[in-house]
This record gives C-alpha cells, structure tokens and sequence, in this order.
C-alpha cells in the first residue's frame, strides 16, 4: 500500500463503495475510511445492512474518492476482506467517536471491520499519467 492512498483517504475520507445484489443490480452508498494499520485502509459497517449481505456474497466491490483542491480522485477495485483481529477491530472502534453511537464495544457482535485487496488508482484532470497501487488487504 501507498502511502499517496493512505493519505489521499485521509485527506478525503468519505467514499463511496459500490456492490451488486443477490441479483446483480449495483447499490453505491457513501462510507467512511476509518484507519489505516499495516499499511490497509479499514472501514465498518453492521452486520444488519445490505452492505455486509451484499460484500459477503459478492466481495468483488469498487471504492472511489474525489479530492476538490487537487482535483483528483482514487479508485479502489478490490475484494472486502473482513477482519477478527481484535487489536485492529478495537483501533477502528477507537478511531471515532460516532462508532460508540452503533457499537456497545469492538466486541458487538454486529461489528464488523474490513480492507481491501486489489488495486488503487489515482488520477485528475492534469495531464500527468494515472498512478497504480496494490492493496494486500
């Protein structure tokens, strides 16, 4: 992992990750890049939405970000890869405080932390070339 996506996320922290259904239709919503550990950037959700229904039955996902002052976004390919580790679960809980308005503690068994493992990409509207990123997830 790049340290130019870890810093582009955190500069620009909402997504938006796109999946399919049980029936193929695409569902895009806007999630928040938690944390980065090991170089993989982390998100959560609940166990109770259609997203993690969704990731778990097809983990093939997308995630893009646009950065306005550079006029730049990245774009993620990659496969969701959930996490039990307790250390990064509770770093992620740890990380914002709005995880405590969903989470009774990292250990809420509808917690649940994931990376990605693919490709990112970030480009804009400069003339300089595309860059390409692998996440090890």
């Amino acid at each position: 992992m790049s340290s130019e996506v870890i810093e582009f996320l955190t500069k620009n922290p909402v997504t938006y990750l796109a999946s399919v259904d049980k029936d193929g239709n695409p569902h895009v919503r806007p999630i928040m890049f938690v944390l980065e550990q090991f170089g993989n950037p982390y998100f959560a959700t609940t166990n109770t939405k259609p997203l993690y229904v969704q990731v778990k039955a097809h983990p093939r996902v997308e995630v893009a970000a646009f950065d306005p002052k550079k006029n730049a976004w990245l774009r993620i390919s990659a496969n969701v890869v959930f996490t039990d580790d307790e250390g990064i679960r509770n770093d992620v809980y740890q990380a914002h405080p709005f995880m405590k308005k969903f989470f009774t503690s990292f250990e809420d068994p509808k917690f649940e932390v994931f990376t990605l493992a693919g490709t990112a990409v970030i480009a804009g509207c400069e003339k300089k070339p595309p860059k390409s990123y692998t996440l090890k997830g």
